[in-house]
């Protein structure tokens, strides 16, 4: 294959003679042709994208009412019908669903009605890092705007496609120590997108062994989750080793604290570029061109971020993330509250009129709960224990904070050696100040931090 300029999609031909210009085949040509139509609408004015939005949203919910007796009922029972949504005030009387909802609706929630134009039926499984998975099912129409947007966020990260890439990710049981490589980078564009090759590697592995196996295939771009390329880059730093081949990582599945970006500055001189993105719905937010915050994927996805009261967030302002999945006709998703919060962000200077996120905080359980049954999330400093590295403290590699209850922390350090009586008074202190000071603290140190499948969170409440 040619080499192609950074961000070029070389679309798959389907006339063998023809070198250029290239003829796409024909899920090619759907898939460049809705790329195409994201490309413009991207510039759009903010009343024309919540024009199509809103019309958009109402033919799903129409749809959902006629098709999904799960819908049918919670609106019959809200007293809503479709035909009185008349605005974005009137659909925020809509009830928001959950994961729990979802799960226990089983095929009540599934379409009855698919339209036959939306083409073939398929069954996506959510990861279920927050209970059970939840299963979906989707169609060829909404899994061609869900490709159109990976497209979008290889094009926005100017990634060279024809390059080789590494993805370090959960893949459940069937994994190999040697890892899996493939002559395209994902399964999902092979069919209409030339791409380099790619090596498919198990969280599973260690540290030791993905580095290792990283420096023999030597890919330019590395996708995987932001606590294990934080391993990644500190193990290359302790250990000197060179990784001069990379040139970009994607980070995806959990919250990016920022003193990730700031090792893998320090360990390979390269940048990351984070995306926002749920099985069940597809990419939700990605990465501005021109910044670390994120712009909604509007033309897909319908976000609001919301307060306690139901009010969308202003600018500045954190809140519950609801989603309404705007294409999925077989498993309607319409202000389903997912469980995350992120805080609300102002328009954009790099001139796209898609909404912002600011910042995706996490979900529920980051929250701290206090005694008097306020909750909040914890404030640690950006560095969060990298602060107290210059107070002489020993290198923490790795730091999570857990509440067991309202009165009790446990902090948890991956470092070179326990902390000394005085080193510990420190980082009490620290902690205190940032949090408030009536915590009952204890330290403990794991040899490592992080489950099976990758997803790591720095904070977590085990209060209910």
């Amino acid at each position: 294959m040619m080499p192609f300029p950074s961000g070029y999609i070389a679309y798959k031909t389907q006339v063998g003679q023809s070198t250029w210009p290239r003829i796409p085949a024909p899920w090619s040509c759907a898939l460049a042709a809705t790329s195409y139509q994201l490309d413009a609408s991207q510039w759009w004015s903010e009343e024309l994208r919540a024009s199509l939005q809103w019309e958009q949203a109402c033919t799903l919910l129409a749809h959902a009412y006629d098709s999904s007796p799960l819908y049918r009922q919670l609106y019959d029972a809200a007293g809503v019908r479709p035909d009185t949504i008349g605005g974005w005030t009137d659909w925020r009387r809509l009830p928001l669903v959950s994961r729990t909802d979802l799960q226990g609706a089983g095929e009540r929630w599934h379409s009855q009605k698919i339209p036959p134009a939306h083409g073939e039926l398929m069954q996506h499984v959510s990861s279920g890092s927050t209970g059970a998975p939840l299963a979906a099912y989707g169609t060829s129409l909404s899994y061609l705007i869900k490709m159109a947007l990976v497209v979008r966020n290889h094009q926005w990260a100017g990634r060279s496609l024809d390059a080789r890439a590494a993805f370090i990710l959960d893949q459940g049981d069937d994994w190999s120590e040697e890892g899996t490589q493939s002559p395209f980078w994902q399964r999902s564009l092979a069919d209409a997108i030339e791409t380099g090759p790619s090596l498919a590697l198990s969280v599973k592995l260690s540290i030791e062994r993905l580095c290792e196996l990283l420096r023999q295939f030597q890919p330019a771009y590395l996708f995987t989750y932001p606590s294990v390329v934080a391993a990644l880059a500190r193990h290359t730093i302790a250990h000197r080793l060179e990784m001069g081949f990379l040139r970009q990582i994607g980070t995806l599945g959990e919250v990016l604290p920022p003193q990730c970006r700031r090792i893998v500055a320090q360990a390979w001189g390269v940048a990351i570029v984070d995306g926002y993105s749920a099985r069940e719905v597809g990419p939700i937010a990605l990465q501005c061109p021109d910044g670390e915050h994120y712009h909604v994927q509007s033309d897909a996805v319908l976000v609001e971020v919301l307060r306690d009261d139901g009010v969308p967030c202003t600018a500045g302002e954190t809140g519950r993330v609801v989603l309404t999945a705007l294409h999925n006709f077989a498993s309607p998703m319409i202000r389903y509250a997912i469980g995350d919060f992120a805080e609300a962000g102002h328009a954009c200077a790099c001139g796209r009129r898609l909404p912002v996120l600011r910042r995706i905080r996490g979900r529920s359980r980051n929250l701290l709960t206090y005694p008097d049954g306020q909750r909040r999330w914890p404030s640690l400093g950006e560095a969060g224990f990298a602060a107290l590295q210059a107070s002489g403290l020993p290198a923490i590699r790795q730091y999570q904070i857990v509440q067991h209850s309202v009165e009790r922390l446990e902090v948890r350090l991956v470092a070179d050696r326990p902390l000394a009586h005085a080193e510990r008074e420190l980082a009490l202190a620290y902690l205190r100040r940032e949090l408030g000071a009536h915590w009952d603290v204890t330290f403990t140190y794991p040899s490592t931090l992080g489950g099976p499948r990758g997803k790591f969170e720095d904070f977590m409440s085990l209060v209910r």
